[in-house]
């Protein structure tokens, strides 16, 4: 009798030592599930409350703006969307712009590929792109390559590429572009995680890369980039650990003084549910759908659904029956109303798409004028018709049918001139002060170009007033219409997230793999986007063109 109740007290005390473990898991489980909630909630709470809607509406106008990595994450919670609005939407973009930055293309083969669209042109084009010119991108080239070759079906040798990517860490072991190491290095990781079993080199490269994060993490369960903690950080490596099949929250080795990942992450969370890049600070676009992918990765860990980047589990969209029709019309409404899409040369790839070269909207009232001219002559051309007793209503149709088709060119269409930008300009009300500022691109004045100054000044220092909210983005913009010099960017100024790729036709990755623009002020580089750095009276700001960008103004 002794024997039986100690067999089934040893029975007892293994289920129970099992216990624990289970409700961590459904506990966290649950948590994440419901901060992921929270933050959709946030982003659809002006479409009634559904996501389709919020897919079909915002994020589908928004498609090549900021949208891919919020598609991208509702594509992989498993629930069952429609994402062919969307799709079109990025589809039509991709033909419509000028998207020389070959990553933003991949990012964007990427989405669609989580759409269930892999079959578009776009995306085979960018896949083919990818595996042929691995030798000419940078570190983020590289690793979005693996991400694309790793979901497609096609014959591509890999290992060169991740022998690429391997040859791209450091000496310490991590990976960078610019002076940060963390959220580059888990990126390279997540690229790397579906050959960590099986190739040795790549299982030696994670394991030291895990050993560097691990000893980076503060005791908040947090991470600094760019000199400060921040949420994004934390979420590339929860996306990292989930895709090695690590326990984001529950590896030793990534709790300290008893914080986990989500006590680091959860510290940027504000009360309405989205988060802020830095602590006490404000809302930001980036880290609140970072956040969304890095709970999106630990609840597929949970429900052991695949990596993040894996897209091979997809469930199927709604529809399914029209899905492989709604892709085929986006593509064949795409080929009807564009030309084919200009190639991108992926050598000296720039980021998208807004350029301010000096073109811009002529007077807003200049359309209507157009318009009147139009209808003006539709209707003298009818008039003569009638004149000449050609009463029939076929002989209208054609001049009507012109005239309908010219108002509606008119109407969807922007025309642009130079002065029309250039002598776009604001007073401004309650000026707070005066800054400075300047654009340099010294360390290429050698080279042969129209657009490099052989002083290697492109803009000598100037004062501008500044108001209550001005950027280094504002100054940037105000500084180049007033001298008539050509911007490009892409992102959004109004969520912070403008990047500035070109000044004067010079564009990051023309002269190298770090090559670029940068800017301090007072002859610090801010941890801040130009476009959220807010200035203050008397500051000095300096643009420069630097050839190794992180690695300070050279």
């Amino acid at each position: 009798m002794k024997s039986k109740f100690s067999a089934l007290y040893l029975c007892l005390a293994v289920v129970l030592a099992f216990c624990p473990a289970v409700s961590a898991d459904n506990e966290y489980e649950s948590r994440i599930q419901g901060y992921a909630e929270d933050i959709i909630d946030f982003n659809i709470k002006n479409h009634n409350g559904s996501v389709q809607e919020w897919i079909d509406a915002s994020l589908a106008a928004d498609a090549g703006n900021d949208s891919e990595w919020y598609i991208i994450a509702l594509s992989q919670r498993g629930e069952k969307y429609d994402f062919s609005k969307y799709a079109s939407s990025l589809l039509d973009y991709v033909q419509n712009r000028r998207i020389t930055n070959f990553v933003t293309r991949q990012k964007y083969a990427l989405a669609l590929i989580a759409c269930g669209f892999e079959d578009s042109d776009f995306v085979k084009q960018t896949i083919a792109e990818s595996a042929e010119g691995y030798e000419t991108l940078n570190v983020m080239g590289v690793i979005f390559t693996l991400h694309l070759l790793n979901n497609s079906d096609r014959n591509f040798d890999i290992e060169p590429i991740i022998e690429r990517l391997l040859s791209l860490a450091k000496a310490d072991g991590s990976w960078s572009v610019l002076s940060d190491t963390v959220d580059v290095t888990s990126m390279a990781i997540q690229a790397l995680s579906p050959f960590y079993l099986t190739d040795e080199k790549v299982m030696t490269a994670v394991d030291r890369a895990l050993v560097l994060l691990s000893q980076k993490q503060l005791e908040d369960g947090d991470f600094i980039s760019y000199g400060v903690a921040n949420a994004e950080s934390v979420c590339q490596v929860i996306i990292a650990l989930t895709s090695l099949g690590i326990d984001p929250f529950g590896d030793e080795r990534f709790i300290k003084n008893g914080n986990t990942l989500l006590d680091g992450l959860l510290k940027y969370r504000l009360e309405d549910g989205s988060f802020s890049h830095l602590l006490e600070g404000g809302f930001s676009h980036t880290a609140t759908v970072q956040s969304l992918c890095a709970f999106t990765a630990a609840n597929r860990f949970y429900n052991e659904k695949g990596a993040f980047y894996d897209f091979s589990r997809q469930t199927e969209n709604p529809g399914d029956e029209s899905q492989e029709d709604s892709s085929e019309q986006a593509e064949s409404s795409l080929t009807e109303t564009t030309g084919p899409e200009e190639s991108s040369n992926i050598s000296t790839p720039s980021e998208e798409t807004s350029e301010i070269s000096g073109t811009d909207k002529e007077k807003p009232g200049y359309k209507a004028w157009v318009i009147a001219v139009i209808v003006f002559l539709t209707f003298t051309l009818c008039l003569v018709l009638f004149i000449r007793k050609k009463r029939k209503i076929k002989n209208y149709i054609m001049p009507v049918a012109i005239g309908i088709i010219a108002v509606l060119v008119v109407l969807l269409t922007d025309f642009h001139s130079p002065e029309g930008y250039y002598n776009d300009t604001t007073s401004k009300t309650n000026i707070t002060g005066k800054v400075s500022i300047t654009v340099r691109c010294d360390v290429i004045a050698g080279e042969e170009s129209k657009y490099i100054p052989k002083s290697g000044v492109i803009l000598e220092k100037e004062f501008f007033d500044i108001q209550n909210g001005d950027t280094v983005y504002d100054i940037l913009i105000e500084a180049a219409k007033a001298n008539k010099i050509q911007i490009e960017t892409n992102g959004s100024s109004i969520n912070g997230t403008i990047y500035v790729s070109g000044i004067n036709y010079i564009y990051e990755y023309d002269y190298g793999d770090l090559s670029g623009w940068m800017y301090k002020v007072n002859g610090v580089n801010p941890a801040l986007g130009c476009a959220s750095y807010v200035l203050s009276d008397g500051e000095e700001i300096e643009w420069h063109y630097s050839l190794t960008i992180g690695k300070g103004m050279n």
